[in-house]
């Protein structure tokens, strides 16, 4: 479509003329080309379409001497160009602040050098169960906070350093009191990775032990003096010889502990001293009803360490769970593993009976921790 452009304009004559001017396409592209820009460019444009127009009026109608029109086309030029350089380093300009935005933008949004050793870690804090923790009694210590387990670079109980798995999701430690542990207040702490150190008190109270007297069978030689000496002596023998054995370092089971019974019902619990002439012997396990061939079951996953037949502990069974966590079975009439073998939990590993320092057919089972002889029956009942 053309372009109309209206000016009262005065000749050399001094007559006034108002001249219409119709221009082409071909003239009026100069002014379309830049009529996309816009804002703070806008008077620069109106005085650029005014300067070309007012050249091609002087050209068309007046005749103007050549060296005007020269003169006028240069000065066209000369704004032309001033003005795309404006315009180029004004867009340079704006991209370059879009550009810086960016980046600290981007930066805002990452954490600083100082930022980074001051982000402060998930709080974690420590639990422990059951609330009341006897002489004798095992349990559990959480790290609770959604701490990974390889951000713990140590977990100890008494100064003592304590094995860690992850048990329901969370890591977990098992702990064994021993029966002549003095009552009182002792720390349980845990050291981190980035140097921090968390600590909890746990306090162990009296076990209250109960004696009850307990003879000598016939087969150990009866109720002698001779007899009692000898059975204390071999007891100590056979205890020694079951602690330090070796352990994996990491727990080699994932499910629930079990009794090693179908049917438990404890006939002599833990802890009791019984009294042997005048010698007082403390019961370091739990005794299970159970008739002679009855079949008894690995508590947990493991591996087998021991089988042995002992003077007063009868055919024993030791399982290795991994992180000093043993099951001891005494009293058997069978075996039906052998040392090495990787038991299941729940598989059946001998026959109970009457082997042994026993007067009938019963189980005897001990669980230790770290080599502390722990209430078999409490326990069990952490995993209940």
């Amino acid at each position: 479509m053309p372009l109309l452009y209206g000016n009262p304009y005065n000749n050399k004559r001094g007559a006034k003329q108002k001249l219409v001017i119709v221009l082409s396409q071909r003239r009026s592209y100069m002014v379309l080309h830049i009529s996309h820009v816009s804002g703070k460019f806008f008077v620069i444009q109106v005085i650029f379409i005014i300067v070309n127009y007012e050249t091609l009026i002087c050209h068309e109608f007046f005749n103007s001497p050549p060296q005007l029109m020269k003169n006028i086309v240069l000065i066209c030029l000369f704004i032309t160009i001033i003005f795309y350089g404006i315009v180029a380093a004004s867009l340079y300009k704006t991209s370059l602040s879009l550009s810086t935005a960016t980046v600290s933008l981007a930066d805002s949004l990452l954490p600083q050098k100082d930022a980074i050793k001051t982000i402060p870690r998930i709080a974690a804090s420590l639990s422990f169960t059951p609330a009341t923790i006897l002489q004798g009694d095992p349990f559990l210590v959480f790290v609770d906070g959604n701490v990974g387990i390889s951000f713990i670079k140590k977990l100890s109980f008494d100064g003592k350093k304590i094995g860690v798995f992850m048990y329901q999701n969370k890591p977990t430690a098992l702990v064994g009191i021993d029966l002549n542990k003095k009552p009182g207040s002792y720390e349980l702490a845990a050291e981190f990775s980035d140097g921090d150190i968390i600590r909890q008190s746990v306090v162990v109270g009296a076990r209250e032990k109960i004696e009850t007297p307990l003879g000598i069978p016939e087969k150990l030689g009866g109720n002698t003096k001779a007899s009692q000496d000898e059975l204390v002596a071999t007891l100590n023998e056979d205890n020694k010889s079951l602690a330090g054995i070796p352990t994996e370092d990491k727990a080699l089971w994932t499910d629930p502990f079990i009794p090693p019974l179908e049917k438990i019902f404890v006939t002599a619990p833990y802890g009791n001293s019984r009294k042997t002439g005048a010698y007082s012997i403390s019961h370091m396990g739990a005794d299970y009803r159970a008739f002679g061939g009855t079949e008894v079951m690995a508590v947990n996953r493991g591996v087998v360490r021991v089988t042995q037949t002992f003077r007063n502990h009868g055919e024993t069974i030791v399982i290795d769970h991994g992180q000093g966590v043993m099951s001891y079975y005494l009293h058997l009439s069978k075996i039906n593993v052998k040392v090495g073998d990787v038991v299941e939990r729940g598989q059946a590993i001998g026959l109970s009976g009457a082997t042994g320092y026993t007067f009938g057919a019963h189980l005897h089972l001990s669980m230790r921790i770290n080599d502390v002889s722990v209430d078999p029956v409490k326990f069990l009942k952490l995993f209940q």
